[in-house]
């Protein structure tokens, strides 16, 4: 019972920031997928705006910024035209449901996963 009690704490610290990081790649996940689905639905462009140096992005222009948990690595790949600066890009959808298309990575640790966008489709998956 005694080792029990003692590894517990170590083995949740293990899968903790597992955790963590997937939990914020879902987030940002189902953030693209809103944006697609706005494109889709109101007939017009939508973009999901990455801010990697604070670690944070919104949902166009009127979306409010949200903040990834401190310890997160992120880096943005988009296309050229969707890089506003050494810091901030964008993935744009359009109406018929491409998109610009990107990869977000995020890292935790030694742990990574990826957000990927893909421009002919508009899909949205988790990939590690």
């Amino acid at each position: 019972m005694g080792l029990i009690v003692t590894m517990g704490p170590i083995a949740f610290r293990q899968v903790l920031p597992g955790l963590a990081l997937k939990s914020a790649a879902r987030e940002l996940a189902a953030v693209f997928r809103e944006a697609r689905s706005t494109a889709i639905r109101d007939g017009t462009q939508a973009y999901v705006l990455i801010d990697v140096e604070a670690r944070a992005y919104r949902l166009g222009d009127a979306g409010a910024q949200q903040e990834l948990e401190s310890g997160l690595g992120l880096e943005l790949l988009t296309s050229s035209s969707e890089q506003l600066n050494d810091n901030e890009g964008r993935v744009r959808f359009y109406p018929d449901g491409t998109s610009t298309g990107g990869r977000l990575t995020l890292t935790k640790n030694d742990r990574k996963l990826h957000v990927v966008v893909d421009w002919l489709t508009g899909r949205v998956e988790l990939r590690d």
